[in-house]
């Protein structure tokens, strides 16, 4: 990786995460409302990261990413609902 290419995956990964993190502040109080737009965010990221290096996001890896946060989404649910049911 050259110093243009870090420079750039750099503020990528940067603005990402403030991004998200804005997001997750803002959205604290509902629990699991904030997955539903940090999910889009990375995989923005992840395409634009591709991009840097030439690597074109193609519908097998769309459908995996989509399999991933969806398979995401539905496991911290269950997990929460799990927990809820613990006392105390």
């Amino acid at each position: 990786m050259n110093d243009t290419q870090q420079n750039k995956c750099h503020a990528i990964i940067h603005s990402a995460a403030a991004v998200c993190a804005s997001v997750g502040a803002g959205m604290a109080q509902v629990p699991g409302s904030d997955s539903l737009v940090i999910i889009p965010i990375q995989v923005g990221m992840i395409i634009s990261l591709g991009a840097v290096f030439g690597i074109e996001l193609d519908e097998s890896a769309a459908k995996a990413s989509l399999a991933t946060a969806t398979a995401t989404m539905v496991g911290r649910g269950i997990s929460q609902a799990l927990i809820g049911w613990i006392p105390g």
